[in-house]
């Protein structure tokens, strides 16, 4: 699966890993995933790391069709939530940013894009300054 996702109570965290190659369709499933999981809260700030991204294989059209399918799943978030993105390239900025812009006036979820790992990991409420050290912490147990 090009994209995994687990979540973190204690960290206050849903963190999702992109990997390879990835679509539209890649993105919207596994967000009905995510809010299907044992563990899921509404709560929790989501973190998306790009680092092993190749290329997203996205336009406007295919976003929107897509959000506009997820519009009932997009209701569990009744208050405001953080979901900060980091892009490590311009494409993959570029594309997160056509997101940011098309989903955040329709839902409460608030999309941040950035371009540095310790500004997303600081915004996403994590003590770390890369997302390997984070991925390290999580597969090692510690906080």
């Amino acid at each position: 699966m090009p994209i995994r996702f687990s979540i973190h109570p204690d960290r206050r965290l849903a963190f999702f890993r992109f990997e390879g190659e990835v679509d539209t369709s890649d993105c919207a499933n596994v967000f009905e995933d995510y809010i299907s999981a044992k563990g899921f809260s509404p709560d929790l700030v989501m973190l998306s790391d790009t680092s092993s991204l190749v290329s997203i294989n996205s336009d406007y059209s295919s976003i929107l069709s897509r959000l506009l399918e997820l519009r009932k799943s997009l209701k569990v978030f009744q208050r405001p939530i953080l979901s900060v993105i980091y892009a490590r390239s311009d494409a993959i900025y570029g594309m997160a940013r056509l997101l940011e812009q098309v989903q955040n006036p329709i839902s409460n979820i608030k999309i941040i894009v950035c371009r540095d790992q310790s500004e997303a990991l600081r915004l996403a409420g994590q003590p770390y300054t890369s997302m390997q050290a984070l991925n390290d912490a999580i597969e090692s147990g510690t906080n």
